[in-house]
């Protein structure tokens, strides 16, 4: 009479059916699909540095501008005062020559 099989030797008898190939077979699955997914996410942070790369040239851009216009505010203001302060120098210079001019 055959041995009765219980389920603990159905499932070493299962187990012993997994060959080297079988075993090479899902490793090899699972490295494509780990490929795959390293090259998606690979795909993904490549854009997305893209992307911060050209937010961040803009960012710089109009920063280079506000700092352009502020300095040419400065220069402004300086050349303003540069010339109040001329004028008032030349109006007190030219008044008491022109007071002694007077006088003869």
């Amino acid at each position: 009479m055959p041995k009765p099989t219980s389920a603990r030797h159905q499932s070493e008898d299962s187990l012993q059916s997994v060959t080297k190939k079988d075993m090479e077979k899902l490793f090899t699955e699972q490295r494509e699909e780990m490929d795959k997914r390293f090259s998606d996410q690979a795909k993904a942070t490549k854009q997305l540095i893209t992307d911060q790369a050209k937010v961040t040239e803009q960012l710089i851009a109009d920063q280079a501008k506000s700092i352009e216009q502020l300095l040419a505010d400065q220069a402004d203001v300086i050349l303003e005062a540069v010339d109040e302060r001329m004028e008032r120098s030349w109006m007190e210079n030219s008044i008491p020559s022109l007071q002694n001019w007077m006088r003869y």
